[in-house]
């Protein structure tokens, strides 16, 4: 929809890590300032993915410190890491559901969330959020692909919080009028609140699970 490529660009502009990126190889020098702009989009995806992962690793790191600090343990931790090796091993999505099914892997999850949200200090918040608007983006990205109608309105309505936070006028004010119209399309226009449903917000271009919104293909 309308809001697609917008609010990647908006996330593509949040962060200025340019030394960081060229040094580390991830984007290269010519491309950077374009990667930061929003003209790049592929690679600004894979930037923002990488990037996240390595905070994720940084943070599960301090994650271990602090269990260790505050006298905790994740119960039955060999039985998780073997959990965790069969998703390796075969990475279906029958192996991923039962490994977050196990009682292990809520246990962990429950005290990472606890971490997750204890005060340390705003550097720590501010690459919260960082993992956070991340994990938006690519969910935001997948909906579109899959075709997937409740779930590009679930991000719309995460969306939110975040354009006011980062004082986007125009998407504050904008896009909870969207967001209500499109909750009341079944009332308002249910045939088109029945196309939208099947995944006919989107258009496929070249190759299968490469959707994208259909507005900016509409010519006036």
């Amino acid at each position: 929809m309308f809001i697609h490529f917008s609010y990647r660009q908006t996330v593509l502009r949040m962060l200025v890590v340019r030394d960081l990126l060229v040094e580390s190889g991830v984007i290269g020098t010519g491309s950077v300032a374009g990667v930061l702009e929003g003209r790049h989009y592929n690679r600004g995806v894979r930037m923002h993915k990488v990037t996240m992962e390595a905070l994720e690793r940084i943070r599960w790191t301090a994650f271990g410190s602090w269990l260790e600090d505050q006298g905790l343990e994740i119960e039955c931790c060999d039985i998780l890491l073997q959990n965790v090796a069969a998703v390796r091993e075969s990475l279906t999505s029958e192996t991923c559901q039962a490994l977050m099914n196990s009682q292990e892997f809520l246990k962990a999850f429950e005290l990472y969330q606890q971490f997750i949200s204890t005060p340390m200090g705003p550097l720590k918040e501010f690459w919260n959020s960082y993992i956070e608007m991340v994990g938006l983006l690519l969910r935001f990205i997948r909906a579109t692909r899959e075709g997937d109608w409740q779930l590009h309105l679930e991000c719309v309505r995460e969306l939110i919080p975040w354009m006011f936070a980062y004082d986007h006028v125009n998407y504050s004010r904008y896009l909870p009028v969207y967001y209500c119209q499109m909750m009341s399309l079944e009332k308002t226009h249910p045939d088109a609140a029945k196309h939208l449903a099947m995944g006919e917000f989107a258009v496929q271009r070249i190759m299968p699970h490469m959707e994208f919104p259909s507005c900016p293909w509409i010519k006036p």
